[in-house]
């Protein structure tokens, strides 16, 4: 083989083998998901996944909190926590972990050890019911032991842009000038008991007509990104006075991109990952002075790396799923493809084969 025709190789490596490629993720294995603990010191334990740098744990009284523990675990796989809540509670426990593509998460629920309190339920106006005006009082039961309420009312789930109220011991508060567009409403009712806050959601239905919001059209939500650098399209929706895009390694990040786009109904974003990571997109857009998102997540595209070194090929491809293995295939178009029979080794973060070059022309892709 001349070096014209490695060269010819290495490009077509370069351009075509791309395959989408998923993180093996951690996972909690104690608890179970949805278990009662059976007292108040607890050991966690999860698995390792692949590539991960560092681990963190929280445990709260609400979606994502961290009130009753948190802390980073190093490269830890479990820890004890004690002087859990004896109560029945909720407790919602967090799992976020490193790696190269930045900080994902795993969650769950379990039951604290002890007799459930009765907690505050939303009595009026009832869950799932569309409002009659742009001014809704809403109404509660007490609970047990409760020192003080706060009322969020927004666009999106736990968001107060447009209701925070702190009420004190008051079994109802009155939110005004609510949008009358007949978006969903998302409404939040915290409760302090002890030291503990806690909470639940409520969704409603604005009053007034529904309006078409912005929607994400190109690439198509869920699909594999085309290359490190990708145009995002979306409709116009009503009333928009103006749209921001974020783009990032974990739901709602902005570490990748974050941009004011203006009335622009499209934009180009380099710089996109290219290790096979979920890449998380948030469409903002603005409405009468209330700002509104949409999220859509996409996969990263992974591209097999190849060099010539001496008489080898040196192929290689990210640590990010071990269950994906190396096929050649040695004419075009493809015909048959042979599963290659060296094993990889992990060099720099990513798997690497070594390869001799016994044919003048030969094809790698990964596969399952």
């Amino acid at each position: 083989m001349t070096p014209k025709t490695y060269k010819a190789v290495a490009l077509f490596f370069s351009l075509v083998l791309v395959r989408s490629v998923t993180l093996a993720q951690p996972v909690i294995t104690n608890p179970s998901p949805g278990a009662t603990n059976t007292s108040a010191s607890m050991t966690f334990q999860w698995s390792s996944g692949s590539g991960v740098t560092e681990y963190y744990l929280s445990v709260g009284s609400f979606v994502g909190g961290s009130d009753i523990y948190g802390q980073n675990m190093g490269l830890n796989l479990s820890t004890t926590i004690t002087n859990l809540p004896t109560n029945g509670m909720t407790l919602y426990i967090q799992l976020s972990w490193l790696t190269s593509a930045g900080w994902k998460s795993y969650a769950q629920t379990n039951t604290a050890f002890g007799v459930a309190t009765p907690v505050p339920k939303m009595i009026s106006p009832a869950q799932g019911s569309k409002l009659t005006s742009s001014s809704a009082t809403f109404q509660w039961s007490s609970g047990t032991g409760v020192t003080k309420y706060t009322l969020y009312v927004g666009s999106s789930l736990g968001q107060s842009a447009l209701c925070n109220q702190n009420v004190g011991l008051n079994l109802s508060a009155t939110a005004t000038n609510l949008p009358s567009d007949g978006r969903t409403l998302y409404v939040r009712l915290w409760w302090l008991t002890g030291t503990d806050w806690q909470s639940s959601d409520y969704i409603y239905t604005a009053f007034g007509t529904n309006t078409p919001i912005p929607l994400l059209i190109s690439p198509v939500p869920g699909s594999t990104l085309p290359s490190s650098s990708a145009t995002f399209q979306w409709s116009a929706g009503t009333g928009v006075s103006k749209f921001y895009l974020a783009v990032g390694s974990s739901l709602g990040a902005t570490d990748i991109a974050y941009q004011n786009e203006n009335l622009n109904l499209s934009t180009t974003i380099a710089g996109l990952p290219t290790n096979g990571m979920t890449t998380y997109v948030r469409l903002w857009w603005l409405v009468s002075n209330a700002w509104q998102s949409g999220d859509y997540s996409y996969i990263a595209p992974v591209t097999l790396g190849a060099r010539r070194q001496g008489g080898n090929f040196i192929i290689s491809w990210p640590t990010n799923d071990p269950t994906y293995w190396l096929e050649y295939a040695t004419n075009l178009p493809a015909s048959s493809w042979i599963s290659n029979s060296i094993a990889p080794s992990i060099l720099n973060g990513r798997y690497t084969v070594t390869n001799g070059t016994p044919n003048p022309f030969t094809i790698y892709r990964l596969t399952k």
